[in-house]
């Protein structure tokens, strides 16, 4: 298995699901950027997957 590391961006990012997905790929070591349409929700959202992972 490969060790590359990727810069992803999880659009919806605050959702259950991308936020769950974001959680994952952090964990795995990858670099995340969370987008919202919601300023403060993807700001929560960067803290708490910072965090977490």
């Amino acid at each position: 298995m490969l060790n590359k590391k990727y810069s992803i961006a999880v659009i919806g990012g605050t959702g259950a699901l991308g936020f769950g997905l974001a959680l994952r790929w952090a964990m795995s070591g990858h670099e995340i950027v969370i987008g919202s349409r919601a300023q403060e929700s993807a700001d929560k959202g960067a803290q708490r997957l910072a965090a977490l992972a």
